[in-house]
């Protein structure tokens, strides 16, 4: 299998699994939209390539936020992709606040690829990516590539505001499997 089918087969996955699920956003948009958008950040944003972090991306809430079991994902996919995805599972049964104060204190320790995945997660969540956010002025010429590096936004000023321009970048070195 390519690895292109086995992102889409882990996209397919997490379709069905959350297939009933909406975002807390005004739309109530479908949830596949975060973990799709997710993997996007990482590979248009990061320019990751590493199959096993964009599949894992896509799949990052199935455990925690469906009825998924740890052996169903085990069957379907790489021990390497399910204790990725294991790694960035929250454990529901805490309080909110006691969850995300784990994250914070656990994030050091993650791995390399997770560490990518929860960035993203965080932008994604937040709206900070480039990539998904719409621009809110004019790019600068010569500073827009199709491969998405370099891409420069206004800042949060606004459309008219053109003094100040920010630029993000990732460490994309993962060891290789």
């Amino acid at each position: 299998m390519t690895d292109l089918q086995d992102f889409l087969r882990a996209a397919s996955f997490a379709a069905r699994k959350h297939r009933l699920q909406k975002r807390k956003d005004v739309e109530a948009s479908p949830y596949i939209n975060h973990p799709i958008e997710v993997a996007a950040i990482l590979a248009n944003d990061g320019d990751v390539t590493d199959p096993v972090t964009l599949v894992a991306a896509v799949l990052h809430d199935t455990l925690e936020d469906t009825k998924t079991t740890p052996e169903e994902l085990a069957n379907a996919f790489s021990p390497t992709i399910w204790d990725l995805v294991q790694e960035l599972t929250d454990d529901k049964r805490l309080p909110k606040p006691e969850r995300k104060a784990r994250q914070v204190a656990g994030a050091p320790h993650l791995s390399a690829r997770a560490q990518l995945i929860r960035i993203a997660d965080k932008m994604a969540t937040s709206g900070t990516s480039p990539t998904i956010r719409q621009p809110t002025g004019t790019l600068p010429a010569g500073r827009h590539t199709s491969t998405g590096r370099n891409r420069w936004w206004p800042a949060a000023a606004g459309p008219t505001h053109n003094s100040k321009r920010s630029t993000m970048t990732f460490s994309t070195k993962v060891a290789p499997l």
